[in-house]
């Protein structure tokens, strides 16, 4: 049921609310992460690369196009 209820985003939800009732404190860094994808290019200087949106490319190195499958993919929402 939370499956069809939140998706892919459900393992986000689920660890909210397992920090939250353990009471973990975050500490909120400004240059953490990037999210990159969809053609914006990442900085050096992140930690963490968070991706949004998905890497789409041909095997030749060139982007798939917009909305399509590429022979090289990494998108959380395929699986």
């Amino acid at each position: 049921e939370a499956d069809k209820r939140f998706g892919w985003v459900l393992e986000m939800w689920g660890y909210s609310i397992a920090a939250a009732s353990l009471q973990i404190v975050h500490r909120v860094t400004t240059n953490f992460q990037i999210e990159g994808g969809a053609g914006i290019p990442a900085p050096e200087n992140r930690y963490i690369f968070h991706y949004t949106y998905g890497l789409e490319y041909m095997l030749d190195g060139r982007q798939s196009g917009i909305g399509t499958i590429g022979e090289w993919s990494l998108d959380k929402r395929h699986y």
